[in-house]
């Protein structure tokens, strides 16, 4: 066996020690002893001494006679001289661990102050050779703010003039990269911190900042002179990204965005349908209600669910909640346009009862039991049971047999242009139920990076991004200038099986794989990224929970079910168990047992999603089930090929008991065959 001998320990890693040369018979003599009393100062009294204890004899102790001291090392000085060495050898790591043993043990060290100093002047130089501008740039800083007016002994070249040029060289570094955010944020601190005009080179590259805008607020101002209002805002938002301080500038933005207001908006999918009502299409949820008004329109949470708001009239729930009445504007209709009455909507909401139609809507068909007009403008709708929400199952456009045209539910923005990467929503002259004071346009723009959209956010090349996940949420709180606000309810994730698949049809098997996942895990490292975020968390069920228990979101939840845990072993046991009960299943067909196929996970095109998906297909192989990812068409949340075993679904559970029987029910996402979801 072989031992390597450990190196010698370094100075400020040994017990701290000083040394005395003393005058014995003639003779000089050094000697180590334990610190001394500090400070130490020669008492020139006659027949003055002291008392000290030698290092190789702790336990004694020694009186010395001062006329006999010829001198004395400190132990602080002999780490002082150390770390000198150390700088002087360009080791400025070894070197700033002992400045920094110094700092925190002997501040008062004779020279401590100049030496540190120096070698915060050194290492900066160091990080300007290798072009670590940055790196200097906080160094550098660091010096200015302990001495000012501080110049290099040696070369008597001030601290300040090295920290003006490199100032100048890392801003002009981020604005040649595009980073004009950095840039700013370095000018704004150090003008904020020492003053403007302070430092030249800083100032010069403001003054280009400042002129690069100014150009461009005069040519905004061009732009809107002649009418070219799209290029004028474009342009306009140019020069407030490279520089918002430049004179007159916020007052021609501020035109430019009342003359044509717009909105960019960064997305992770476009949508491809449109339905302001979906419940596992988040893009199609999104830009429905720019393009479709709907007879009743979510609004927020209220106390007993949702609070329903319509363009075109007012409604009233009865005492007993067995009866709706709609009251119709007179004027839903607009200027010159045929208004909608009572007859028309008695007729389409008889349509969506009926099942024959192809309006049926099943929810509301299991509700409403007859429909009478008084008053041309005014329905009463008497439904089969009390209802506390009848009006979350009349989120339809109001077209169809009975009303003329299409008119009556076109929303604020029309489609003026779509590309693979952009939509352009312009808005809609035919708008009816509006006040007119919607943007001119609304611009989506694709980013399938997530990273590439924050950083587009904070390049203001867009204003808005429709959803960050909550780890990049937490990030962008502390971003200056961005405002992060929470949906007013949260989305579900969850898994959905193919009860095609024999195996996945066993409960046993879909409690395998529900034990086989670190659910807990996956959302505290991969979606929270170690953050806290409130409502995000494990459910037990399709339903949202709420932020608290008197969330009235919650209504749908049944808090007195605890989530299962991670349990591989109990995974294991239940995926023989569903070995065992198809064997007896098939055995009493005299058939043989379908073999275990690698699942196949369907996703949506999603970075984070994949991820997690990545990340159970690792957690199942653990407990020996094979699984493979297919990514699916962007805005699908079923498998049009059926090749998918499992589906990643998200699902805005917004109004559960509406939402359920859409989630579960007739035409439902979850196809499962069980009685107990008929």
């Amino acid at each position: 066996m072989v031992a390597h001998a450990a190196g010698p320990k370094r100075l400020i890693d040994q017990e701290p020690y000083d040394s005395l040369a003393i005058t014995t018979d003639g003779d000089l003599l050094t000697i180590d002893v334990f610190p001394m009393k500090r400070p130490v100062v020669r008492d020139k009294t006659r027949n003055a001494k002291f008392e000290v204890r030698k290092l190789d004899e702790p336990d004694a102790i020694y009186e010395v006679y001062w006329n006999k001291v010829e001198g004395w090392i400190l132990f602080e000085d002999r780490v002082l001289k150390q770390a000198n060495q150390y700088l002087i050898a360009k080791k400025y790591d070894e070197a700033y661990d002992f400045y920094a043993y110094l700092l925190r043990r002997y501040p008062k060290t004779k020279n401590l102050a100049l030496s540190i100093k120096v070698f915060l002047y050194d290492s900066a130089g160091d990080a300007v050779a290798s072009k670590r501008y940055d790196e200097a740039l906080a160094i550098l800083e660091e010096l200015y703010q302990l001495d000012s007016a501080f110049v290099d002994p040696r070369s008597d070249r001030a601290a300040k003039d090295v920290l003006n040029r490199v100032v100048g060289i890392v801003v002009q570094g981020y604005v040649g990269k595009d980073d004009i955010v950095s840039a700013q944020k370095i000018i704004r601190h150090f003008v904020t911190s020492y003053g403007d005009g302070t430092f030249s080179d800083l100032t010069a590259e403001k003054n280009k900042l400042d002129a690069r805008a100014a150009k461009l607020r005069d040519q905004a101002e061009a732009q809107m002179n002649d009418e070219k209002l799209t290029a004028a805002f474009e342009t306009v938002q140019e020069m407030m990204r490279v520089w918002p301080d430049v004179e007159r500038g916020r007052e021609v933005a501020t035109e430019v965005f009342r003359r044509y207001p717009r909105v960019r908006v960064g997305v992770s999918q476009l949508a491809s349908t449109y339905d302001s009502s979906s419940i596992d299409n988040w893009s199609a949820r999104r830009v429905g209600r720019l393009l479709e008004r709907r007879l009743f329109e979510f609004q927020e949470a209220g106390s007993t669910g949702g609070t329903y708001v319509s363009a075109f009239g007012d409604y009233e729930l009865a005492e007993d909640y067995r009866r709706v009445t709609i009251q119709l504007n007179r004027n839903a209709g607009g200027d010159g346009e045929q208004p909608v009455t009572g007859l028309d909507l008695s007729q389409r909401l008889r349509d969506m009862a009926n099942v024959r139609s192809e309006s049926y809507s099943p929810v509301w068909g299991s509700i409403m039991k007859s429909v009478s007009v008084e008053d041309v403008f005014r329905v009463h709708v008497d439904l089969r049971r009390p209802h506390v929400l009848p009006y979350a199952a009349l989120q339809m456009p109001l077209t169809g047999v009975g009303i003329e045209g299409t008119a009556l539910s076109a929303g604020p923005f029309v489609v003026a242009n779509a590309s693979e990467n952009e939509v352009l929503h312009r808005k809609n002259d035919a708008y009816i139920v509006g006040n007119g004071n919607q943007p001119a346009e609304v611009v989506e723009r694709v980013y399938t990076d997530r990273g590439l959209a924050v950083a587009a956010l904070k390049k203001s090349e867009v204003d808005v991004l429709d959803r960050v996940w909550p780890a990049t949420a937490t990030a962008l709180r502390r971003e200056p200038g961005i405002v992060v606000q929470r949906y007013a309810h949260p989305t579900l994730h969850m898994l959905v099986p193919n009860y095609e698949n024999v195996y996945l049809k066993r409960p046993s098997f879909r409690s395998a794989l529900l034990y086989a996942i670190p659910r807990q895990a996956i959302l505290d490292q991969l979606v929270l990224g170690k953050t806290e975020q409130p409502g995000c968390q494990v459910v037990t069920g399709p339903f949202p929970i709420g932020f608290g228990d008197d969330d009235p979101l919650s209504y749908g939840y049944n808090t007195t079910i605890a989530p299962r845990n991670y349990d591989p072993r109990t995974s294991v046991l239940l995926k023989k168990l569903t070995e065992n009960e198809l064997s007896v299943i098939y055995g009493r067909r005299d058939e043989k047992v379908p073999e275990l196929e690698p699942l196949v996970l369907g996703h949506p095109p999603d970075q984070l999603i994949r991820l997690v998906c990545e990340a159970i297909v690792a957690q199942l192989k653990k407990v020996e089930i094979e699984c493979t990812l297919k990514e699916l068409p962007p805005g699908a949340s079923t498998d049009p090929t059926g090749e998918c075993d499992l589906v990643y679904l998200e699902v805005a559970m917004w109004e559960p008991v509406i939402d359920a029987e859409r989630l579960l029910g007739g035409g439902r996402l979850i196809t499962d065959t069980s009685q107990y979801l008929d």
